[in-house]
Parts: C-alpha cells; sequence; structure tokens
C-alpha cells in the first residue's frame, strides 16, 4: 500500500497508485500551483481521498480549487464526496455515464452482493468496491460541474491546464489533461484495451503529444521510452 505523495517537479505531485491490483486504487494526480490545487481524479473512495486530503495538509498544499475526472469509472470518482466546494470537470459523457451507471443504484453491500450474482463477469471490481467503501449509508456521487465536448484549457497562476476528449476502448469519455509548461500529461486509463492487450492506435496518439512524462491511473508514470514500449506490451489491469 502506497504512504505518502511523490514529487515530480515544481509543480506537479501524485499520490502513486496501490500495487496491489486487487484493491483497484489509482493514483490521484495534483497540479499545486501558488495560490491552487487542482486534482486529477478523485481517489477511489471516501477513505482514499481523506489520506490524500491529510497528504496534501501536511505539505502546505494550497486550497483544493478543481478536480478533474479523467473518465467516469468508480475507482476515479468515488472519493469526489470528500473535496468539499471545488469545482468537478469532465468530459460532458461523464455526467450521464455516472448518473446512469452509479447515481441510479440503491449502493448497499447487499446490493453489490446481488449484482455479483447477476453479473459473475464483475466479481472482483464489484468486491472492490465494497471494500473500499467504508460506509454506503452517507457516501454520495460528486457529479461534474462543469463539462467539455471537445476541449477545455483552464489557466492557472502561470500554468495552462489543456483538457482534450480522447475516448477510446477503455471509456468513451476518456480525456487526458496536459500541464503545457511542465510537459507532463495526465492520461487516466485511456490507452487500455477492451481484452487486456493496448490500444495501439491510443498509444500513437499520445506519442504525438509534446510531452515527457505521462501519468496513468495504475501504473508508475512513464516516459516517451517508456509510452512507446506499451505498443508491444499488456497494461498493469
Amino acid at each position: 500500500m502506497t504512504d505518502g505523495l511523490r514529487q515530480l517537479n515544481d509543480h506537479i505531485w501524485i499520490f502513486p497508485h496501490d500495487p496491489d491490483e486487487t484493491r483497484v486504487q489509482p493514483t490521484v494526480g495534483m497540479v499545486l500551483t501558488k495560490t491552487q490545487t487542482i486534482l486529477i481524479d478523485s481517489g477511489h473512495s471516501p477513505r482514499h481521498a481523506r489520506r490524500a486530503l491529510s497528504l496534501l495538509r501536511d505539505i502546505g498544499a494550497p486550497t483544493i480549487t478543481h478536480v478533474i475526472y479523467t473518465h467516469h469509472h468508480w475507482d476515479h470518482t468515488f472519493g469526489g464526496m470528500m473535496w468539499g466546494n471545488a469545482a468537478f470537470v469532465a468530459h460532458e459523457q461523464c455526467r450521464e455515464l455516472m448518473r446512469a451507471q452509479y447515481s441510479s443504484k440503491p449502493w448497499s453491500s447487499m446490493y453489490i452482493q446481488e449484482e455479483i450474482r447477476v453479473n459473475p463477469t464483475r466479481k472482483n471490481s464489484l468486491r472492490a468496491m465494497d471494500r473500499a467503501i467504508d460506509d454506503w449509508r452517507n457516501f454520495r456521487l460528486a457529479l461534474p460541474t462543469i463539462t467539455f465536448a471537445k476541449e477545455l484549457d483552464i489557466y492557472l497562476d502561470g500554468l495552462t491546464l489543456e483538457m482534450r476528449h480522447v475516448g477510446g476502448q477503455h471509456a468513451p469519455d476518456s480525456i487526458t489533461i496536459r500541464v503545457r509548461e511542465s510537459r507532463v500529461m495526465f492520461i487516466g486509463d485511456c490507452y487500455y484495451g477492451n481484452e487486456g492487450g493496448n490500444d495501439v492506435e491510443m498509444v500513437k496518439a499520445l506519442l504525438d503529444e509534446d510531452v515527457d512524462l505521462y501519468i496513468e491511473g495504475h501504473s508508475d508514470p512513464r516516459t516517451r521510452v517508456d509510452m512507446a514500449a506499451l505498443m508491444t506490451q499488456t497494461p498493469s489491469t
């Protein structure tokens, strides 16, 4: 289990993914400016988010003003309720998918057990979800409050966050977030393929970007060389 934050450069930090794949606990990205903190994904649960918040306080991080969802999947969005009055940013499909797949469900441990019975292929993910949420009674979703169709740029204290809709096999609402001045791109899970391999066309598109470091959901940050190697590799999750 990961215990602390990792600083990648002057502005970019991460709370790294848990290497135990059964926990389905992804990386939380953090962009720190002089006056604001922007999160990339919210954590997979309120407990995960509380730990990230405690670590941010330990380093004296500025107020969290934005949470950007890379896509709608629960492990990237179920910590959202802990981030207070932040603006939640995502692709327009993300809000609709969260509503359709999560908002309408009567979440509880009993409901999850029934879902596993009906959909046994989802067993591992559903069990991980139930382990992650320690109190379903008080759980609530934090839906996106700012959405976009193709692209959206945010300018904060001299940094430019360029959000682009890329879709892909993993999730139709996947976006990337490039921090232009840092030459870093957050890519969520966008290049993961449908059947355990990589979405090669997506990897090619990511390599076309003017980026030195790629931060994804369930592996360590990757250099351009590391990304190129993915053309023939299977992702970690």
